[in-house]
């Protein structure tokens, strides 16, 4: 049998595919298994009206992770320089999705690239139909994009400006704890951090595995921002320890 993982129907972050163990694995309605493909992990973020779509951005994708989740999401860069025959790959996917399910508002495909026969060739994992985590690395540059998820999912066609070119890659990443911490009160964190516990007036407890906070990055291109992020995560674990 081909190499699976079993995922957990409306799981989200990855925490919960694991890799499957007929001997251990039971099928019970609440998963389901998935072919495991070896690759880099890509996404778009895109906006639909059921009929057509918007790209909004093309993502590089990364894991975290650990023994007990080891395909657990480490996080994105947006702005990705694809090749034209990988752009024009997730999305001929992402329109004949939107046509088969009707499709509305802002959605993100998730896909793995990788080189078959000499070509670049896109396996198309799943799609997300929500607001996904790559959409904060879209914001700032595109203010209008909630707007046109709001107006799709109330039914309006799918209005297409003209964008802004953003040269800048945006990422994000995330910290989780690779031990049980004290997160105290006084820690000065960096600008660049958000979705950290500083709002709290006490010490916080974060239990091994679980996420502290963001990081964030922008950089003249995609890897290299996605490089800027991961060096921040060592940052901040130092910081942590150093607590």
């Amino acid at each position: 049998m081909e190499d699976m993982v079993i995922k957990s129907i409306g799981g989200c972050g990855g925490g919960h595919i694991q890799n499957l163990d007929l001997a251990t694995t039971t099928l019970d309605g609440t998963n389901y298994c998935q072919q495991k493909i070896e690759g880099d992990a890509v996404s778009l973020l895109f906006v639909a009206d059921s009929l057509a779509i918007e790209p909004i951005g093309f993502n590089l994708q990364w894991l975290s992770a650990s023994a007990d989740a080891p395909y657990r999401y480490g996080g994105a860069a947006g702005n990705a320089d694809f090749s034209s025959a990988v752009k024009s790959q997730l999305i001929k996917a992402a329109n004949a999705l939107t046509l088969a399910f009707g499709l509305r508002g802002l959605n993100s495909l998730d896909a793995i690239v990788r080189q078959n026969a000499g070509r670049e060739q896109v396996y198309v994992l799943e799609i997300n139909p929500r607001l996904s985590a790559t959409l904060d690395l879209y914001t700032h540059a595109m203010p209008d994009v909630f707007e046109k998820h709001i107006q799709t999912c109330q039914g309006n066609a799918l209005i297409q400006n003209q964008k802004k070119a953003n040269t800048l890659s945006k990422a994000h990443a995330i910290v989780y704890a690779d031990q049980d911490l004290s997160v105290n009160s006084d820690i000065e964190w960096p600008k660049w951090v958000k979705d950290n516990p500083s709002s709290y007036k006490q010490t916080v407890k974060i239990e091994s595995g679980a996420p502290v906070c963001t990081v964030i990055a922008e950089a003249a291109t995609a890897h290299a921002a996605k490089a800027l992020a991961q060096a921040r995560v060592i940052d901040i674990q130092q910081l942590l320890k150093q607590k």
